[in-house]
């Protein structure tokens, strides 16, 4: 008959050595990531705000309203996927795309910043960490720090499945901050963020509705793998609904732009035809260089915005290297100059210039507008 082995007694002093060693390593980490979050910040220490232009912002059921002073053209300047990481290993990454913000903003000095999502890239092997608080928290002070109104649209790194934070939480953060526009919006639709901000001329009149939408991130696709989401049909309605409630006793639809992160599908419908040769579009500037990375599932957003007859530009970001603007069933759909120095760095982004940039969107109080791009090697000390 065979003995019971006894049992082994629990070695406590081992425990109490692995224990102590693991919340060594994790303090030591802590105090980098705080110094390394230091380091980065002192990019924007020194920032002076701007003497912001005169205007009445006010809250209102579906976002903003705000009413300018004067009827000076309206300077919008266009952002996108800015990239922060906030890790250790995304420092030197980190201040050049705080510099290049800093950069674009001081140069253009704009009434509004718009940023089309991907902020922040919480992507443990690039940045270091998978805390998107820290990222945004970097982000959100640094715009804080110019004085004027802002305003984001979420991408699909700024809330990865993995990362600490979810959008709930990163809504309740950004609307919290003085100077950004940023709200919830319906709870009863997909998303957030879904907003729209009015610019109004001096004499209250509505110039231009900007609609804001949340173009979401990830659906499980075959085999349980993630692919892109889409903008969901109750985000249409609502898109539809209010465009028509801004333009009840008027003579005609509101003018109306959109704001989202990830394009279209018919962004790679426009620049084939456009490559083909068609007089179907209008190309006004920029190259595609690379695949138009559009959602995985139809939406029926693009044919709304055309049925519709009220947005007259899209702009997204999303594809890091591509900065065209196409006119294509009466909408123009434009990639906003991205900032990216992190996500794409193993195909060399430090080093790509031609991309790097913002666009400026210039609406006049007659409501004719001009898109441009500033490219930043051409302003960059």
């Amino acid at each position: 008959m065979k003995k019971k082995k006894d049992r082994q007694k629990f070695n406590w002093k081992k425990f109490a050595l692995i224990t102590g060693i693991v919340l060594g390593v994790l303090s030591v980490l802590t105090v980098i990531m705080c110094v390394g979050t230091d380091i980065t910040k002192k990019e924007f220490a020194d920032i002076l705000p701007f003497e912001a232009r005169e205007a009445l912002i006010e809250a209102t059921e579906y976002g903003y309203k705000i009413t300018y002073a004067t009827d000076d053209p309206i300077h919008i300047l266009l952002l996108t996927d800015i990239h922060i990481g906030g890790g250790l290993l995304s420092i030197r990454n980190d201040k050049m795309a705080i510099k290049a913000v800093r950069t674009l903003i001081e140069h253009a000095r704009p009434d509004l910043v718009i940023v089309t999502g991907d902020l922040v890239y919480p992507v443990p092997f690039q940045s270091g960490t998978i805390n998107n608080m820290i990222a945004s928290k970097i982000f959100g002070e640094l715009m804080e720090k110019f004085g004027i109104p802002w305003v984001l649209t979420f991408g699909n790194h700024d809330s990865e499945p993995y990362s600490l934070y979810k959008r709930s939480e990163l809504t309740e953060y950004y609307s919290g901050l003085k100077n950004c526009l940023l709200v919830r919006g319906p709870e009863d639709i997909y998303g957030y963020g879904n907003q729209i901000i009015t610019l109004h001329n001096s004499d209250g009149e509505l110039n231009t509705a900007l609609v804001l939408m949340d173009s979401n991130d990830y659906i499980k696709g075959r085999f349980g793998i993630n692919i892109y989401d889409k903008i969901h049909d109750d985000q249409v309605e609502w898109y539809v609904d209010w465009i028509n409630k801004l333009s009840e006793g008027k003579e005609e639809l509101v003018q109306s732009m959109m704001f989202i992160h990830i394009p279209f599908e018919e962004y790679a419908t426009a620049w084939d035809l456009y490559k083909a040769g068609s007089d179907e579009v209008k190309h006004f500037f920029g190259e595609l260089r690379e695949e138009v990375c559009h959602p995985d599932v139809e939406s029926n957003i693009f044919e709304a915005i055309v049925n519709l007859g009220s947005t007259v530009a899209v702009f997204c970001g999303h594809d890091h290297v591509n900065d065209f603007s196409i006119e294509y069933e009466g909408v123009r759909l434009t990639y906003g100059k991205s900032i990216d120095y992190l996500a794409y760095a193993f195909s060399g982004i430090i080093n790509k210039t031609e991309q790097r940039g913002a666009t400026l969107i210039e609406i006049n109080s007659d409501k004719s507008y001009d898109i441009s791009t500033i490219r930043y090697s051409d302003i960059q000390g």
